[in-house]
C-alpha cells in the first residue's frame, strides 16, 4: 500500500475512535492519552514496512528455486525469511567463531 492510503485510512480510524469515546464522556486529553501509544506503535509498523519493501533480487536456475522454496517449507518460513535467516546465521556464526 502507498504511504498516503495508509495515512488515509489511519485518519478515518482515528476519527471514528475520538468519536466512540466522546460518545462515553471522554476529553480530547484523555483520548490522546489512550490512543497515542498504539497510534505511535503503527505509524512505527508502516514505516518499517515502507522501508522494507526493497529487494534485492538473485539471479537463479528454475531448479535453484525450487530447491530454496523446498528448504523453506520444511523450516515452516517464506522463501525470502528462509534465505534471510540462512544468510544472517552463517554470518553470525563464521563472524563469532
Amino acid at each position: 500500500m502507498k504511504k498516503n492510503v495508509l495515512l488515509d485510512i489511519i485518519e478515518l480510524i482515528k476519527n471514528k475512535i475520538i468519536y466512540i469515546f466522546r460518545k462515553l464522556g471522554l476529553t480530547i486529553n484523555r483520548i490522546f492519552c489512550i490512543i497515542y501509544p498504539y497510534v505511535l506503535n503503527i505509524m512505527k509498523k508502516i514505516e518499517f514496512e515502507l522501508i522494507r519493501n526493497e529487494g534485492i533480487y538473485v539471479k537463479m536456475t528454475d531448479e535453484q528455486k525450487e530447491i530454496i522454496k523446498k528448504l523453506a517449507r520444511c523450516q515452516k518460513k517464506s522463501s525470502s525469511d528462509f534465505v534471510k535467516w540462512v544468510i544472517f546465521s552463517k554470518y553470525i556464526n563464521d563472524f563469532i567463531k
